[in-house]
């Protein structure tokens, strides 16, 4: 499904409604022209609001809420933090009709489940999970996400996601937790589908060396090994490619 070269608010419009029905995934070519004049597409204006609660570019939100719209089955997220990401993937999953989409929030710091960030650079919460659910709630996406409280490896949420995925597979995989994108990838293998899209934040991330340094280094080496392919990085430092096994 190509893209046009110099896109009108309608062209968005078409392109949004055609990814609900298309078959074949989305390749880099039609992501990089989509992008080209976001700024145009009449849902920019409400990213740009989301960005109030997301340190996440605006142009990976709107590549979020679009690859959720072309996705064909479970949507996984790791690391929703307050809800950013979470509007914008719960948007093209209530524009879809609905669909199995997970999301796991650790909720704290290191050991603390369900807890505070008050030293946030940005974005500060004394109660993450219940910012994440109020946030949610204030876009109506509740009913379209189910939110697992606790860390991304530990038994009995890893064993509550399988659960919740059933049968399916994961076409849409978004991580921006502590950047261990290596364990998540190999927790959740069993569930991915073959050509299932990735998006890994902090690829590039000043200020946060060491999350940088784990996820290039992970990303580099899977892409040299012909299991991830690579799409490119987007706004400020957001990896995407897709999952080849």
């Amino acid at each position: 499904m190509s893209f046009p070269a110099n896109p009108t608010p309608h062209d968005y419009l078409a392109y949004d409604v055609g990814a609900l029905k298309r078959e074949p995934t989305i390749e880099k070519e039609e992501l990089d022209a989509y992008l080209r004049g976001i700024e145009r597409h009449p849902y920019y204006a409400k990213m740009l609001a989301v960005k109030n609660i997301s340190m996440l570019h605006v142009d990976v939100l709107m590549l979020l809420r679009l690859l959720a719209r072309a996705s064909r089955q479970a949507i996984l997220e790791i690391g929703p933090y307050i809800g950013g990401s979470s509007l914008a993937i719960g948007s093209g999953v209530r524009d879809r009709g609905g669909a199995t989409y997970v999301s796991i929030e650790h909720g704290g710091v290191e050991q603390e489940i369900g807890g505070t960030y008050r030293e946030h650079p940005f974005y500060p919460s004394s109660n993450i999970v219940a910012d994440l659910n109020k946030n949610l709630a204030a876009e109506g996406l509740q009913a379209f996400v189910s939110i697992l409280v606790g860390k991304s490896d530990a038994p009995d949420v890893v064993g509550e996601a399988f659960r919740l995925i059933g049968e399916g597979k994961i076409d849409l995989l978004f991580i921006d937790a502590d950047g261990a994108v290596d364990r998540d990838v190999e927790t959740f293998a069993p569930l991915l589908a073959p050509g299932c899209v990735l998006v890994f934040d902090d690829y590039a991330a000043p200020g946060a060396e060491d999350k940088e340094h784990r996820v290039r280094a992970v990303v580099d080496a899977q892409v040299a090994a012909k299991k991830f392919e690579s799409f490119g990085v987007y706004g400020w430092g957001t990896w995407v490619g897709r999952y080849r096994g």
